[in-house]
């Protein structure tokens, strides 16, 4: 409830979410800058988190079907905000 989908390109914080055909959220992670996100990948809770290439985290979903991702941001920022990143 917190966060709205918006489209174009992200922005430092937003959420990108992994959405495979179904509409099942496989994955989320916080877009940073360009094609970096920072996210946690695998299903040990001692996994770290970590700075990682888009096409880098897509790897770890292999899909015949084609996969969407959505990108939240939190309904709270003003442009002020978001453009100060």
């Amino acid at each position: 409830n917190d966060y709205a989908m918006v489209s174009g390109q992200p922005t430092f914080g937003d959420l990108i979410t992994v959405i495979n055909g179904q509409g099942d959220a496989l994955h989320v992670a916080v877009y940073i800058v360009e094609d970096v996100v920072f996210t946690k990948n695998g299903v040990n809770t001692l996994q770290p988190w970590v700075l990682m290439r888009m096409d880098d985290m897509m790897s770890y979903f292999p899909s015949s079907e084609p996969l969407n991702l959505v990108i939240l941001r939190k309904k709270d920022l003003t442009q002020t905000d978001v453009a100060r990143h």
